[in-house]
């Protein structure tokens, strides 16, 4: 039989003691500071992320055993495993350490199985500068940073950075940030580069996950419960009713004054910011022309 704390905690394999189950709670407290032994440990973290199969919307940590670091995930708020933790600290501490930084800027880069659209920067080894590639949302690697800054922080540079987004993987994975090739209403994403004023009230819209097969936690305004809630996004299309910070929802969306207006998001392609699709409250912009 197996037996365990909780899911993040497994003990050795022994023989379960029969226990009431109105005991159970109580049992799991008592234990919730057992020792586990090596073997124990080793196998928790070579366990592979589960969400679950549940909705909620838990921010989480487990440990990547390719890139040997901690790293968040969504987590649904049932089942999963016991690779799974609370804080990075208690990863590392469980798990061991993060790669050293001459390993990491050593890693190729890796866009992940999803289908989200994040443009992100990685160190490549080979050419000596940070470039920039499109990453889906989900698992990748180290070698992934969110700015050229950060990426030149951790891994220096000898040449130019850069800022062409590469074509990286093959197959399903593989990205090309032409628009072209995109083709209509393909690879868009939420960006919060123009604001048009509008009647419209995008606080009212629903969350909207959007088509893609990201896991990027964001926020959106429930009119319902009159808070700011959290939602995950999938990383294009979606509505304008998506927030990266509960700060930003809640200053978005906060009570004003009878008759004004709110501003509403367009729809941009990521790699031709400056053209804005046709949307619920948006109309097709080019630079230079003037708004009625």
């Amino acid at each position: 039989y197996v037996n365990f704390v909780d899911k993040s905690h497994f003990l050795e394999c022994s023989t379960c003691q029969f226990m009431p189950l109105f005991a159970l709670s109580e049992r799991l407290s008592s234990f919730a500071d057992f020792p586990l032994s090596s073997s124990a440990v080793n196998a928790v973290c070579k366990l592979p992320v589960d969400s679950g199969s549940c909705f909620s919307y838990e921010t989480r940590y487990f440990y990547d055993l390719l890139t040997k670091k901690c790293r968040a995930f969504t987590y649904g708020g049932c089942e999963g495993n016991g690779n799974r933790f609370a804080s990075i600290d208690e990863c590392l501490r469980t798990c061991g350490s993060e790669l050293p930084t001459n390993a990491i800027c050593n890693l190729p880069a890796e866009p992940g199985p999803c289908e989200a659209y994040m443009p992100s920067y990685f160190y490549n080894s080979a050419t000596k500068r940070c470039e920039e590639f499109i990453y889906g949302g989900c698992q990748g690697n180290a070698n992934r940073f969110s700015s050229v800054d950060e990426c030149l922080k951790t891994c220096g540079s000898s040449g130019k950075t850069a800022r062409e987004p590469q074509l990286v993987g093959s197959g399903a994975g593989q990205r090309d940030v032409n628009a072209k090739q995109l083709g209509p209403q393909r690879r868009i994403s939420p960006r919060m580069t123009d604001w048009l004023h509008h009647s419209s009230d995008i606080c009212q819209l629903p969350p909207e996950r959007g088509p893609c097969r990201g896991q990027i936690p964001r926020f959106f305004y429930n009119p319902a419960s009159r808070t700011c809630e959290s939602f995950i996004y999938g990383g294009c299309r979606g509505n304008g009713n998506n927030f990266r910070t509960l700060l930003e929802c809640q200053q978005a969306c906060r009570k004003r004054g009878k008759g004004t207006e709110r501003l509403k998001k367009c729809l941009a392609y990521e790699s031709v910011p400056q053209v804005f699709i046709n949307s619920p409250g948006c109309t097709l912009k080019e630079p230079g022309m003037e708004w009625p």
